[in-house]
């Protein structure tokens, strides 16, 4: 009996103490809309995904750098006639620094200090973020955005990733749109790739393609993708 209420309380402590260092989750769904321009015309694309964020309350990481995880799949562009992946990652980096900006609204949902409490009250005010000129904002050096495309979307080996600006794909962003949402995630990358919920690790390193990279380009496309 002492032993039991002796686990009992070493748990609660434990319990304490993790939130008071990580503080308690903060969790955003919401639809991202992403406007690209290309040689073939302009191209758009919305996701509905979800983040939840644990992390010190004097963290000033990036919400993809601290305590994170993402629900749903990656953004999915078509360009002509051919299908491209946005990255769970890379979406997470365009919410963090789409919430950060001076084009929020309402003005209570702007950037609280915090990341956490940051999304709680974005959320909680059904913040909407824009970033309307992201053909310069995406010249910064600490960006990257990647899409990822498959030559045969039936063969995870044929994925091939680049990111914009990179020759030959010239391609410019031009504008990001978060908003809160109260709606069911989207799967359509799953609906293209429906071998991500099956495909295991060790079959990717099994085959001849596999560089160690592979994995890291697939396991970014939905939260269901089993090998993770």
């Amino acid at each position: 009996m002492i032993r039991a209420v002796i686990l009992i309380g070493a748990v609660a402590l434990a319990v304490v103490f993790y939130q008071s260092a990580f503080g308690k989750p903060a969790r955003l769904r919401y639809r991202l809309t992403v406007l690209i321009e290309t040689p073939y015309g302009p191209a758009t694309g919305s996701a509905v995904q979800e983040i939840e964020l644990r992390t010190p309350s004097t963290s000033m990481m990036p919400i993809d750098g601290g305590r994170s995880k993402q629900t749903g799949d990656a953004l999915l562009l078509r360009v002509d006639g051919k299908n491209y992946f946005m990255p769970l990652t890379t979406c997470a980096s365009l919410v963090d620094d789409a919430i950060r900006s001076n084009k929020v609204e309402p003005a209570e949902a702007r950037f609280q200090g915090n990341n956490a409490e940051t999304l709680r009250v974005f959320a909680r005010s059904k913040g909407r973020a824009v970033i309307e000129d992201g053909a310069r904002w995406m010249k910064l050096p600490s960006r990257s955005i990647w899409l990822t495309r498959f030559a045969d979307e039936r063969d995870f080996r044929t994925s091939q990733s680049f990111r914009l600006g990179d020759p030959p794909f010239a391609w410019s962003l031009r504008s990001v749109t978060v908003e809160t949402v109260d709606e069911p995630i989207t799967r359509q990358t799953i609906e293209r790739l429906p071998w991500l919920k099956t495909l295991t690790a060790a079959e990717v390193k099994a085959a001849p393609r596999y560089n160690g990279y592979t994995i890291g380009e697939i396991k970014v496309l939905s939260d269901l993708f089993k090998g993770k």
